[in-house]
């Protein structure tokens, strides 16, 4: 497993070639990305940490979509529906590391046909860091088949690096969110006022619904998250409509994380930017459909701040 490193002033990344994985993530030599501590974990690993997940993040309503060529059935893998692409996710195979700086790192992937997604794909993804903490990524997929493509990164972060994330304070630009069934399908777009998931103002996680959250976001145009803590910072910015915010109820792992650290629950929150979940069966809800004439294209930054 390769690891490239890339710097800039105070700040460094980790990246993997094993699923372009962002392992680390820090300023002064404090990280605050969670990542297995034997990195080769990640390859037997369902938790997604750091990886590139693709063609599809999120979840598709009972593993079925249609379009004007049919019925594409995808895995269940998640009870009846489908999660981050089944088996032909991106973050299970070994990119080709096509390009380094100091600063940045370019990975490809040729993904071929499978798992239901029509077509062979070109992924590409960059990382580039710059000297005041801004860790950008730029997606590119280019197809040629029709297929619905919804790329993410899903990397855990923790602003101490350990430990419960449920003080984190959050603030983000967003008045409205997805609404979920007990599936976490999403049913419909509701407005964030006078609910548990109004974060125009800051709030800490734990103050509602014990800090429990795995939705989607509408994240206005040129809008930003931050969540924070007393000491450290991340903003999040993007091309992109949605974010699903995610704190870690789930993590259960039996690996061990960096330094020993137990990868537990609430132990990380993910800020996955995307389309919006079950987009290929809602034609009323934001998303990309690939072909052999239209590439997708986004990008999302994070800036890391020492307070």
């Amino acid at each position: 497993m390769r690891e490239i490193k890339i710097k800039n002033g105070s700040y460094e990344a980790l990246i993997l070639d094993q699923g372009a994985i962002l392992y680390s993530f820090s300023v002064d030599g404090h990280d605050v990305v969670l990542g297995f501590g034997n990195v080769e974990d990640n390859i037997e690993s369902d938790s997604y940490l750091g990886q590139i997940v693709g063609p599809y993040a999120n979840r598709i309503c009972d593993a079925l979509y249609s379009d004007e060529n049919g019925e594409h059935r995808v895995e269940k893998n998640d009870g009846k529906n489908h999660l981050h692409s089944g088996s032909r996710n991106y973050g299970w195979k070994v990119w080709n590391v096509k390009e380094t700086t100091d600063s940045s790192v370019t990975l490809t992937l040729s993904s071929p046909e499978s798992s239901g997604y029509p077509g062979n794909q070109e992924a590409c993804v960059k990382y580039s860091l710059s000297s005041c903490g801004v860790l950008r990524l730029e997606y590119s997929i280019k197809g040629d088949k029709k297929c619905p493509v919804n790329p993410t990164n899903h990397a855990f972060f923790n602003l101490s690096g350990s430990g419960d994330i449920r003080d984190t304070v959050v603030t983000m630009d967003a008045d409205e969110y997805l609404a979920v069934d007990n599936t976490l399908i999403p049913t419909e777009i509701k407005s964030v006022e006078s609910t548990d998931f109004d974060f125009r103002s800051p709030k800490a996680l734990r103050e509602r619904r014990n800090g429990a959250y795995d939705h989607c976001f509408v994240i206005k145009e040129g809008g930003k998250v931050r969540v924070e803590n007393n000491e450290y910072a991340l903003e999040m910015t993007t091309s992109l409509p949605g974010m699903q915010l995610y704190t870690g109820e789930f993590l259960n792992r039996k690996e061990k994380g960096k330094n020993g650290t137990a990868l537990s629950p609430f132990t990380g929150f993910c800020m996955e930017t995307e389309y919006y979940p079950d987009f290929p069966n809602r034609p009323d809800y934001r998303g990309f459909w690939l072909d052999d004439k239209n590439e997708y294209v986004s990008w999302t930054e994070y800036r890391l701040i020492k307070k």
